[in-house]
């Protein structure tokens, strides 16, 4: 899952199959092993998993938005929608560090040679060009929703459905091309740090992973009070803070929804 190994590879390879440090032809910069397939792998397999999640309980909120005949949705419990979106969102949240982690490990990708290549080439980087593309745009936007902050001109829900579908698409076709390299660097060790030269250039693949984890865990801790309520003190972030007077939460204020004076208005109660 945009592994940074293969016959163009910036990073070369010794004989144990690790990656050891890496440099761009053009500009002679060293990059530390850290950035190797061992930890592109598997930053790639939890992102996977969030947006499997992400995509499952988006499509259960479209076709509850847009019934179908042969889709049915029970009525009991009265919490499971709230489960399924709070998923939705957490998960999205979750994605974004994992995202931003997954482009840094395949960095000097960027700068293998040849820039432009063959056919097969410039088909290889359109694809992943449109699964970036694709996975910034929906995280970015789906993010912009939870805020209610609407900076783009389309209406949202058409186009985050349409752009999950390209999203998933790209994923599953980048999985499948690259399915032997990240088979091969689910299996390489994470804890070699050395690289060529002798020396450690920059944190160890643990430590990375694990700041990763952290991050992830941090996004998710801060987002996901609106939807755990035992959760609700440490969610900073939470878009929907404050409980309504029925015991549900807040979603705009009167000055947000612009219903002020109707608020304070005597007919309104």
């Amino acid at each position: 899952m945009w592994s940074n190994a293969g016959p163009e590879s910036v990073g070369r390879s010794d004989t144990s199959g690790d990656d050891v440090a890496s440099e761009t032809p053009s500009h002679g910069r060293r990059f530390s092993e850290n950035r190797s397939t061992a930890v592109t792998a598997r930053v790639g397999s939890w992102l996977g998993v969030a947006v499997a999640v992400c995509m499952v309980t988006g499509l259960v909120s479209h076709f509850i938005q847009h019934p179908q005949p042969w889709f049915w949705w029970p009525t009991r419990p009265v919490w499971l929608y709230r489960v399924t979106q709070g998923l939705h969102v957490t998960s999205g949240i979750a994605a974004i560090p994992l995202l931003v982690v997954k482009l840094w490990s395949v960095w000097p990708k960027l700068f293998a040679r040849p820039v432009i290549g063959g056919l097969t080439r410039q088909l290889e980087r359109l694809s992943i060009l449109v699964l970036v593309g694709a996975m910034i745009f929906q995280l970015s936007t789906g993010l912009l929703n939870i805020a209610q902050w609407y900076a783009f001109d389309f209406f949202f829900p058409p186009v985050h459905y349409a752009m999950a579908w390209v999203a998933v698409g790209a994923v599953i076709v980048h999985v499948a091309v690259k399915l032997p390299v990240i088979r091969r660097a689910l299996g390489e060790s994470i804890d070699r740090s050395a690289v060529e030269g002798g020396g450690a250039v920059g944190p160890s693949r643990r430590t990375v992973l694990m700041g990763a984890g952290v991050a992830t865990a941090v996004a998710t801790l801060a987002t996901a009070g609106q939807t755990v309520p035992w959760l609700k003190r440490i969610s900073a972030l939470a878009p929907r803070s404050g409980d309504g007077p029925q015991g549900v939460p807040v979603n705009r204020t009167a000055l947000a929804a612009g219903v002020s004076r109707a608020a304070k208005s005597p007919d309104y109660r």
